[in-house]
């Protein structure tokens, strides 16, 4: 199975000044994997929510 058809996630915490999004992979067996962090400034994470919202609503 690639990386695109395994079941994803993103789990956000604040650290620091910093946004990070911890991508998580669940694997066949259904353990989970860290497979990349993403570090925002809250500015850049505050664009990315509006974005995510924007294509909720069909607006992207």
């Amino acid at each position: 199975m690639s990386l695109k058809q395994q079941p994803m996630g993103i789990g956000w915490k604040r650290e620091g000044d910093h946004v990070v999004g911890h991508v998580v992979a669940v694997e066949p067996d259904g353990s989970r994997k860290e497979v990349a962090t993403v570090a925002y400034t809250r500015e850049q994470a505050l664009h990315n929510a509006n974005q995510l919202l924007a294509a909720i609503g069909g607006k992207s």
